[in-house]
């Protein structure tokens, strides 16, 4: 535990959370602006001033004395565990580190090392031979494949960015308005000469596009220079009301929650920049293919066979081959294509292709990863369990589920499945949810929940997939499937910073 390679991890900028993140983008707050205690931030910030192993070692027990329920937990027992010199000692701390951030690849080659085992990261996915293919759009998969694309034209994804009609968003823009923390009116939603605006400061713009369907409605507008940008307030669907979005997920000096930001036209709100790489299908610099996901954000460019098709041969290809068979590939294939939307920590590099590569011959951009550590820390529980579902991929990566058993995306959802329109995300069983864990886990039962059967607490997902990610101001499940309760946790950090499900049914135990 002599390597020093902690020391520039956790020195790094912060990230925000639910934005695409470009290669060459970093925020410019430091992890130390998240602690609201000075103490604490003085005590952190002790233990690198240091390089004496013993007084680190002192001074990190002296923090966990002090400070049990910190927010970093994972940074000081890391730093206690590379400081101490006893091999026993420093596995305990290294572990208790990893049980918090698991994704720390410098700290699990440690402790391979010191048990005496290989650990090897993951292997990068292969390239499919072939060459650059060509895009058919939406309406050449229709021809036949009409089936698949009437159920995926009522899914969320067909509906990701839509010009603005106000029949998809009925009655709201009718005088509402809010009021910023000083009383004032910030934003107004109104009708003007029969067509909705959004008034920000006494400056009228034009509805143009709608984003989103489900949960959440934004907006967006058509700057002068043709640029499109986003309104900073949304309209949540499930609780009726506007509000900033941004200001409720990025932490403090969040340029594009300040309302007045937008009248600038600037990044910040730029549609382009923040929101199009998951909100439309093939997309550059000069715009994009088709708005929303379309079917070959998920299944690759498939021109050539649908031209094969149409003069009656079947073109010989893999799995992966587009259009990939989604049915005979691996779990980490399948999370690949998934997370070019779902994982949060994915980095999108800028070139011809923003979201597709256009001149390799896989589909999907080779992204990198962001680390965890440099994302706001409102991205997580203190207990080191992710609280945003913009890391639906990076949580189901945790699980045994998918590391041992392979599971991915498609054992639970369809994604674009009969009646998707009343199924809002798009689960194979949604009537009978234990089916989605008893296809790999056949011995298990209502005798295992240990409760009624029939009862919502029976259910494998109410204890191992309990509902504890923010979603659009509602709770969604979390998707480390094998998350099991742990009332050591919840007794440590408190109800809010780890959620214990036994206590939602039994709060006085």
């Amino acid at each position: 535990m002599r390597r020093w390679l902690w020391l520039a991890a956790w020195c790094v900028l912060g990230q925000e959370v639910d934005t695409v993140i470009y290669e060459d983008q970093r925020k410019s707050y430091s992890l130390y602006d998240q602690i609201d205690d000075p103490g604490e931030r003085r005590a952190l910030e002790s233990l690198f001033d240091t390089r004496d192993r013993a007084e680190r070692l002192r001074r990190t027990k002296s923090f966990l004395e002090a400070y049990p329920a910190s927010g970093f937990l994972s940074v000081v027992y890391e730093v206690a565990a590379r400081s101490s010199s006893d091999l026993g000692d420093a596995l305990r701390l290294a572990r208790q580190s990893l049980r918090l951030l698991p994704e720390n690849p410098s700290l699990q080659a440690s402790v391979a090392e010191l048990e005496g085992r290989e650990w090897k990261p993951p292997a990068p996915l292969p390239v499919v031979a072939g060459r650059a293919a060509r895009y058919a759009g939406t309406a050449a998969c229709k021809e036949c494949h009409a089936r698949e694309h009437g159920h995926w034209a009522q899914t969320g994804m067909a509906k990701m960015l839509r010009p603005f009609d106000e029949r998809n968003a009925p009655g709201i823009f009718e005088g509402a308005q809010v009021a910023g923390e000083d009383g004032q009116v910030v934003a107004r939603f109104l009708n003007v000469d029969g067509r909705p605006h959004i008034e920000v400061k006494g400056e009228r713009y034009p509805v143009e596009f709608q984003i989103g369907s489900k949960w959440q409605w934004g907006f967006a507008t058509r700057a002068p220079d043709g640029r499109v940008h986003v309104f900073p307030y949304q309209y949540n669907r499930k609780e009726a009301i506007w509000l900033n979005y941004w200001k409720r997920l990025d932490p403090p000096g969040s340029e594009r929650a300040v309302p007045e930001n937008f009248l600038k036209f600037s990044p910040a709100t730029d549609y382009l920049r923040n929101c199009a790489p998951c909100h439309t299908s093939q997309l550059g610099k000069a715009g994009y293919q088709e708005p929303g996901v379309n079917c070959e954000m998920c299944h690759g460019p498939s021109a050539e066979h649908a031209e094969a098709w149409r003069k009656g041969r079947a073109p010989g290809k893999g799995p992966m081959d587009p259009p990939v068979s989604f049915g005979k590939i691996s779990a980490r294939e399948y999370l690949t294509i998934c997370g070019q939307c779902h994982r949060q920590s994915a980095v999108f590099k800028r070139g011809e292709g923003l979201n597709y590569s256009g001149r390799t011959p896989q589909f999907w951009l080779t992204a990198g990863s962001r680390p965890l550590i440099e994302f706001s820390r409102k991205a997580f529980y203190r207990d080191g369990r992710f609280r945003e579902t913009t890391f639906i991929v990076e949580a189901l990566e945790r699980s045994q589920c998918f590391q041992k058993g392979g599971a991915h995306c498609g054992h639970c959802h369809a994604p674009h499945g009969e009646g998707a329109a009343g199924n809002p995300t798009s689960l194979k069983y949604r009537d009978e949810p234990d089916r989605m864990c008893t296809q790999c886990h056949a011995g298990y039962g209502v005798v295992h929940s240990k409760h009624k059967p029939g009862s919502e607490a029976s259910q494998c997902v109410t204890c191992h997939m309990p509902r504890i990610m923010n979603a659009l101001l509602f709770k969604a499940r979390t998707h480390t499937i094998d998350d099991k309760p742990d009332p050591a946790m919840a007794q440590r950090f408190g109800p809010l910073q780890s959620p214990y499900v036994c206590r939602e049914c039994h709060p006085a135990r």
